[in-house]
């Protein structure tokens, strides 16, 4: 379930609204990116709780005009303990529209994108039918190199039932306003601070709240390939009594490490 939530880190937040805004500007009317992603989390190997795997996710994207881009996205995992299964990854096609942009350095970005249950473990397991993505953001780049984007996107889930095979309750609805900034050095180096606060609400109206913190550095090679490194840790807001809080940078039991190479054609 951590790899489905850091791909969709990739996709939608993160280091990647900024790393490639110059490159999606730049890139020919149809393009498109494949990105390779490991993580590991900081069990050791031999424990039951490590976890470890790759991904492979392809996105396709049309550029309509200088405001408006469809794009689709789909992918590949394999982990490595535990189960040690592959499978696909949830796919997506969306677009993103730009009505709002001040010179070369700002720009608001509203964006909507339908989800398809390609993974097994949504689709069997959890009995996702579909899905849907709404995100609006505000993106600032100064003539400092600071990068500063402030947004909120709704999650919105269509399942079979209410209760996944895991006996978990599925998640119906999900707000989550987060924070992304960071420092662009040299055109090339780009140091990027993560974070959310998600509040959720499973079909029978119970109300849940999520966390994100993620930290990675980023080597961007123009328009052709960028490499990224981070730690990312997420989970419950409040631990099992519900009355302390597990908010933390760092977590043994759940703070992952991840390596990330993207490239476009």
């Amino acid at each position: 379930m951590f790899l489905l939530f850091l791909l969709s880190l990739f996709t939608e937040h993160s280091n990647a609204q900024s790393i490639t805004e110059k490159v999606l500007r730049e890139a020919p009317r149809l393009s498109w990116s494949a990105g390779v992603t490991y993580d590991n989390n900081f069990q050791e190997p031999t424990t039951y709780d490590n976890s470890q795997g790759m991904s492979l996710r392809v996105a396709p994207r049309y550029r309509v005009n200088d405001k408006v881009t469809v794009l689709a996205s789909t992918g590949l995992t394999q982990r490595f303990t535990q189960e040690n299964r592959s499978d696909f990854l949830n796919s997506s096609i969306g677009i993103t529209r730009t009505p709002f942009r001040v010179g070369k350095w700002s720009d608001l970005r509203i964006s909507a994108s339908g989800v398809i249950p390609t993974n097994e473990i949504s689709r069997d397991k959890e009995g996702l039918r579909t899905g849907a993505r709404f995100s609006t953001s505000f993106f600032i780049r100064t003539n400092t190199n600071f990068i500063w984007e402030v947004g909120q996107s709704t999650a919105l889930n269509n399942h079979r039932y209410t209760i996944s095979a895991y006996n978990q309750p599925n998640i119906q609805w999900r707000v989550s306003p987060y924070n992304n900034m960071g420092w662009v050095f040299k055109d090339k180096w780009q140091l990027m601070f993560y974070q959310s606060y998600d509040t959720a609400w499973t079909y029978r109206n119970t109300r849940r709240e999520f966390f994100t913190l993620d930290e990675s550095i980023t080597y961007i090679n123009g328009r052709k390939w960028s490499a990224t490194a981070g730690v990312t840790n997420a989970g419950s807001v409040f631990s099992r009594d519900g009355q302390s809080s597990n908010v933390a940078f760092f977590d043994s039991r759940s703070t992952y490490f991840y390596l990330n190479g993207t490239f476009n054609y």
